[in-house]
């Protein structure tokens, strides 16, 4: 999902969007349906992925 991202220019709406597929694929992981605040910590916890955006800005180009 992150390949090639040293060229990408950063804009909040590609964030954004990274961040929405990167939980949608979390979910399908883990078989949750639900969209709760809740469960998306628990997800997070579960299956231990770190943030896109983090990730995206640590492989960034110096």
């Amino acid at each position: 999902m992150t390949y090639d991202c040293e060229t990408w220019i950063l804009k909040k709406e590609i964030i954004s969007k990274l961040k929405v597929i990167l939980r949608s694929i979390e979910r399908c992981m883990l078989g949750i349906q639900g969209r709760d605040r809740n469960i998306i910590l628990m997800i997070r916890q579960k299956t231990k992925v770190p943030d896109v955006f983090h990730r995206v800005k640590s492989l960034k180009w110096q």
